[in-house]
């Protein structure tokens, strides 16, 4: 077994401990709002998941337009904490894959699907069910190189300059967040950073820099939304955090539309 699946099989094995964080509620808008923050500036803020409307939320919140390395996947957190680590690669012939369906590739995969690249690879948009074209391995290096530029960007934040909110919003299964904490904090040991967590349903170690919230994600309202979710929603959940993004250095917030663009702003 060599290195990168001995990383891969341990994130699996590793199970998450307990505890609590407590919370109180805004029942106004069927959200609960974490407990104990107060304003706090942060230098950068990075999606650490699930999936694509974290990131598009974030940077139309607080008015960025700065990438990293996990803003358009759709991933669980053994594919986070794999993806951390400067010597694994994602893209690597030991763990990508196609997922086909009836013959048809409806994506690519990592990690024992722990990563889904589900924008990165080229569609074929004459066919209604929009699968993934044959010729996909053509597209692994380039997305290959975008990701280790933004990983490395990702990592040269670990400075003690920097105040760095991570967020992650959970799947309904998913395992408790103690393990990606633990790889966050070994990864970031200079930097100072906090995380918000939201939908986590499973108990999270109680740690002052963890603020946990809820936000609805149902069926209906991403009918309403699409993919990006109901702004005033998202916007009510950021402010009540009392978190704000501060550095002028950075790209501001543009808006993103499915499509080439959306392609090129991924591999950007």
């Amino acid at each position: 077994m060599n290195a990168a699946r001995r990383l891969l099989q341990a994130t699996l094995d590793w199970q998450a401990q307990s505890g609590h964080l407590a919370v109180k509620r805004q029942p106004t808008w069927g959200m609960s709002v974490a407990s104990g923050a107060s304003m706090r500036a942060v230098t950068h803020i990075i999606s650490i998941g699930k999936a694509c409307r974290v990131t598009y939320q974030l940077r139309r919140h607080f008015n960025f337009g700065l990438s990293f390395p996990f803003d358009w996947w759709v991933s669980r957190p053994e594919g986070i904490i794999a993806a951390l680590s400067p010597g694994f690669d994602p893209y690597s012939p030991d763990f990508i894959e196609e997922r086909v369906v009836s013959g048809v590739i409806k994506g690519i995969t990592s990690c024992n699907g722990a990563i889904s690249f589900h924008h990165e690879f080229g569609r074929d948009s004459s066919n209604p069910s929009k699968p993934i074209i044959p010729d996909w391995r053509d597209q692994i290096s380039k997305n290959r190189e975008v990701f280790m530029r933004r990983r490395q960007r990702m990592l040269d934040l670990n400075t003690t300059n920097e105040h760095i909110l991570f967020v992650r919003h959970a799947f309904k299964d998913e395992a408790g967040f103690d393990p990606v904490f633990a790889k966050l904090e070994s990864t970031f040991d200079r930097a100072d950073f906090s995380v918000l967590l939201l939908n986590q349903t499973l108990p999270v170690k109680k740690n002052d820099r963890i603020f946990q919230a809820t936000i609805i994600d149902s069926p209906a309202h991403m009918r309403q939304a699409a993919w990006k979710g109901i702004d005033g929603e998202w916007d009510t959940l950021f402010a009540s955090t009392g978190f704000r993004l501060e550095n002028k250095d950075l790209p501001p917030f543009r808006d993103i539309r499915i499509g080439k663009e959306a392609l090129e702003e991924i591999r950007g």
